[in-house]
């Protein structure tokens, strides 16, 4: 699967993160383990007791996106469906371990991988609780 956007909304997007915007809410027993940010992107990453990472990524919408430069995401095995949460469109790739929503403001893409046990209701929570910082 690949990510696609309109062209002349992605004309005006930042050429690099200028502001973070960093989820503030994430479950009962997950740890910060990864906090990077820079012009070139963020992630944040928590993790539980049982080994189980959630992973948040911000990064740029690149000018001239390709197969070679670009978010691909392989379609075997997995399970791909559209939702509406929060007023965006989300694309979700679930396998049968994990699954990660991907989605857009126009000027950033975002995309956080989540453990199954966690539904879209704790996804929605953390989408929810993003904030510029």
């Amino acid at each position: 699967y690949g990510i696609t956007f309109d062209p002349e909304q992605a004309a005006s997007a930042p050429e690099n993160i200028q502001t973070y915007f960093i989820p503030q809410y994430v479950p009962d027993g997950y740890a910060l383990i990864i906090d990077e940010k820079s012009i070139a992107g963020v992630m944040v990453a928590w993790m539980n007791d049982s080994d189980e990472i959630i992973c948040y990524n911000q990064i740029s919408i690149p000018e001239n996106a390709t197969n070679d430069n670009w978010i691909g995401i392989s379609s075997e095995g997995v399970t791909r469906y559209t939702e509406i949460i929060s007023g965006y469109k989300v694309e979700i790739i679930q396998d049968e371990m994990v699954y990660t929503a991907i989605w857009t403001d126009n000027a950033y893409i975002y995309f956080i991988e989540m453990p199954n046990s966690l539904d879209l209701t704790i996804f929605t929570q953390i989408l929810n609780s993003i904030t510029a910082t």
